[in-house]
């Protein structure tokens, strides 16, 4: 428990200086078919009909973001999205640094070969382990080049060949951009960015505001 509150405490101190801190309010609500109608079906989980739809916006070089993604979402996804009381939806950002961009287009390139959570996981546990838990400036990690996004495809079990070709091509860079785009467009100016139903959630959340931001909701 003293690790875990260590590791909390550095991703929200150190996404706190590279990061917009959010303090929307819930009348700024965005949801996640104001997306200009994206394709970002494979990067849901759960019932399309759940009463709760929850979306999360995230940047891959964002610490805080790491953090949320690895020790507070699957949680979420344990309690709701698997008894189907929640549909899920991660939305890929890039504006921290040019490694945002390749590492989001790794996950839509992984995401055509249905395998973005692999991707998702691989990429979020790697930044963490060796950059985001000992402090480094995300805009000087170098785990998100070319080489290294193509790295975590491979750790993600991908078919290199398709995928790598995606990554050299740039196929999904103007996907990424766009997407980035639409969420600035509905108030995202920082991640990672929770939106409830149709509430958003200021800042950092902890499990316990998502689960109370959820449970009201049902």
């Amino acid at each position: 428990m003293k690790n875990n509150f260590v590791y909390v405490f550095m991703a929200i101190i150190v996404g706190g200086v590279f990061l917009y801190v959010l303090n929307v309010s819930s009348s700024n609500s965005i949801e996640a078919d104001q997306m200009n109608n994206r394709d970002l079906t494979k990067f849901t989980q759960g019932n399309l009909d759940a009463p709760v739809k929850v979306t999360q916006y995230s940047d891959f070089l964002c610490p805080s973001c790491s953090q949320v993604s690895l020790g507070i979402v699957p949680k979420i996804i344990e309690k709701y999205v698997t008894t189907g009381n929640v549909y899920y939806t991660f939305v890929p950002m890039a504006f921290i640094a040019p490694g945002s961009q390749l590492a989001a287009e790794g996950a839509f390139c992984a995401a055509k070969q249905d395998k973005f959570w692999e991707y998702h996981d691989v990429a979020y546990q790697a930044v963490w382990e060796d950059y985001f838990s000992k402090g480094v400036d995300p805009s000087r990690v170098p785990l998100y080049s070319e080489a290294g996004v193509k790295q975590l495809g491979q750790l993600a079990q991908v078919d290199t060949d398709s995928f790598n070709s995606c990554i050299d091509n740039r196929v999904e860079k103007a996907t990424v951009m766009a997407i980035t785009q639409d969420a600035q467009n509905n108030s995202v100016q920082g991640t990672p960015y929770f939106v409830v139903n149709d509430t958003p959630i200021k800042g950092v959340p902890s499990f316990e505001i998502l689960d109370a931001a959820i449970s009201t909701k049902l």
